[in-house]
């Protein structure tokens, strides 16, 4: 059940809401609460002192009489930092848990429906300029959820339905079973990497994931209907686009994966030896009409992110669309670019030496795409991917 901004959660809410019990929608919607609402912030804090959370922390910012004593609106600072540290990371754990597993396997298997699965209102125009590349470079994209979701109800089963008569997806063969990298590359066509057993300990699971041909025809007017409705009739889409066929041929995938990974959200036992899963494939290639405006559709989807139209517009005519992946991250999720395998990648995830929080580390080497996902810290994600060979 939702409710309106003036309208208060339950104490029962808010439990769930600390533990991560709820839908991703109604974690949003308390989060959105939470930021209005002086009130129910107070009761939020106060149910996490009762269980134990931070009352060590409120009894040590507690005024008192003694040298060195905190004020009352230094501590109420202090508390409003540790509520926001937890808010970022319960939607850092999300994003990168067992909720979102399929949106990152996605992005590595059929990276031209990537954002298509994160952002379901912007699904008809991801697989157009997201698709029209041969992916060179990774590029972080931060969004705001809040500015992409307040549609999502009203848009959503149109966009299904647009979808169901646009978009053709063809598998090409069936999984497969194999016990060497070897047996993997044969089947994948591409020098199959792995890391180094010390590294990981024992490979659990090795098979080779079909490719797959998707085909979409875009219907213009439709696509501006459903823009207007949800409020974005103020951006623009080249005329081209309408009846623009695109086809992109998405190559078969390695999927390795190690350790125990029967249950993806129980906690490791070790720093490096928990689930981690690594996927290798060659870039998706696309074909599209020559005279399509790439740089103005990809304007329109970064509008979508919430992005301002100067902003967009600057972002848009800096980034090569037709070689760059890009990476979409929650303006409260860790990330950064880092150096691995001897390239540049996106790594998403916790930025502490030592965490058991999910990663999710990104790159692109001599046309092979690579995914490396798990439950670890940055030295962790960093240490496997620059030991595979």
């Amino acid at each position: 059940m939702f409710r309106s901004q003036k309208e208060h959660f339950t104490e029962g809410d808010f439990r769930a809401y600390i533990d991560e019990q709820l839908s991703e929608t109604m974690q949003e919607a308390i989060r959105a609460h939470l930021q209005t609402c002086d009130h129910c912030r107070e009761q939020v804090r106060t149910i996490t002192g009762r269980s134990g959370m931070v009352g060590q922390e409120l009894q040590r910012l507690a005024p008192s009489n003694r040298p060195g004593a905190v004020s009352l609106n230094s501590a109420r600072a202090r508390l409003d930092t540790y509520i926001s540290a937890k808010e970022k990371s319960i939607m850092s754990n999300r994003f990168l848990g067992s909720r979102y597993r399929l949106l990152w396997t996605g992005l590595v298997v059929i990276a031209i429906l990537a954002v298509s699965l994160a952002f379901p209102q912007v699904r008809a125009l991801a697989v157009n300029f997201l698709g029209l590349f041969r992916v060179e470079q990774i590029a972080i994209l931060p969004f705001d959820p809040s500015s992409i979701s307040q549609n999502n109800q009203s848009i959503g089963p149109q966009l299904d339905k647009m979808l169901s008569d646009t978009l053709v997806v063809e598998a090409q063969g069936e999984v497969q079973q194999v016990a060497t990298p070897e047996e993997a590359s044969a089947l994948a066509g591409i020098p199959v990497r792995l890391p180094e057993a010390s590294t990981l300990g024992s490979l659990t699971r090795l098979e080779v994931q079909p490719g797959a041909h998707v085909e979409i025809t875009v219907d213009l007017p439709r696509v501006r209907a459903i823009m207007k409705e949800a409020g974005y009739d103020d951006i623009e889409l080249p005329d081209e686009l309408d009846n623009a066929t695109i086809t992109a041929d998405v190559p078969t995938m390695v999927f390795a994966q190690y350790g125990a990974c029967d249950n993806p959200s129980a906690p490791t036992t070790t720093d490096t030896h928990g689930c981690h899963h690594l996927f290798q494939m060659a870039s998706p290639t696309v074909n599209a009409p020559a005279d399509l405006d790439i740089a103005k559709i990809g304007e329109a989807f970064l509008r979508l992110t919430g992005m301002s139209e100067t902003d967009a517009k600057s972002f848009s005519q800096n980034v090569d669309w037709a070689t760059t992946l890009i990476l979409p991250v929650p303006m409260n999720t860790d990330y950064q670019e880092v150096e691995v395998d001897g390239v540049t990648g996106a790594y998403v995830g916790p930025q502490q030496s030592y965490s058991y929080q999910s990663y999710m580390l990104i790159w692109v080497k001599d046309g092979i795409v690579y995914g490396l996902e798990g439950r670890g810290s940055k030295y962790t994600a960093l240490t496997i991917a620059n030991s595979i060979k």
